[in-house]
């Protein structure tokens, strides 16, 4: 599973900066992986019905995300609105991923940060959106910051074990300073929505992504000019 993911997440972050080029290659190795990875995991006698359905889905899945990167006979890059919906795909192989491993009782570090997604991608959305007034922004935060807190707070008080990941002394240091982060930022979302708080609703509330976005990067093998700056 941890390999897989070094893998996984190149492909899914490099579509989500536009990149085609450089995804379609990460996409052919995720492939590559994932033929390996089904070869091993589904040839278990212990394997269900549904989770080899989930298997089938995600094949299917990274078959379709190559498929709209590929530049075809022309050799041209895939057009700006391919490389989004790879995108799309792709984001939907870590859910699919996550429910078969909670369905088979496996615990996966990373599952908690694809559980705090979604509310903390909802925030950012939010303050991206300019027909919101403050008055609207600052009640759709409040409704979305409980959750948010509540699913990162499961990520500070899970056991990390680095036998599975092999992070290094570095990497492990820097995925500390990123919960840190994180849990900083939430605080401080918190603080911009109390009655005459200085902080400016919008850049607070777009600060939670970059610290998150790092740490799930930490799982990938993502070449270092891919990588956003601290």
């Amino acid at each position: 599973m941890a390999g897989i993911e070094r893998v996984y997440v190149p492909p899914l972050w490099l579509s989500s900066q536009g990149r085609g080029e450089q995804a379609l290659q990460a996409v052919r190795r995720l492939a590559t992986a994932w033929e390996g990875f089904v070869a091993s995991f589904g040839a278990s006698d212990r394997l269900d019905a549904a989770s080899a359905a989930d298997l089938e889905a995600v094949s299917a899945a990274v078959a379709r995300a190559a498929s709209l990167l590929d530049p075809g006979p022309d050799g041209l890059a895939a057009e700006a609105e391919r490389v989004h919906e790879a995108h799309e795909v792709l984001e939907g192989v870590r859910i699919r991923l996550r429910e078969m491993r909670l369905r088979n009782g496996i615990e996966f570090y990373p599952d908690l940060l694809t559980a705090y997604h979604d509310p903390m991608e909802a925030i950012v959305l939010a303050s991206r959106d300019e027909e919101l007034d403050d008055e609207a922004l600052r009640a759709r935060l409040r409704a979305l910051l409980p959750e948010a807190r509540t699913l990162w707070n499961r990520v500070v008080t899970a056991e990390f074990d680095n036998a599975v990941f092999e992070l290094t002394p570095q990497e492990l240091a820097q995925r500390e300073k990123l919960v840190a982060a994180e849990v900083k930022a939430l605080a401080d979302l918190a603080q911009a929505l109390t009655e005459g708080s200085p902080l400016p609703l919008r850049p607070t509330a777009r600060a939670l992504k970059p610290p998150f976005a790092q740490q799930v990067l930490l799982f990938a093998d993502l070449p270092e000019n891919a990588r956003p700056k601290p």
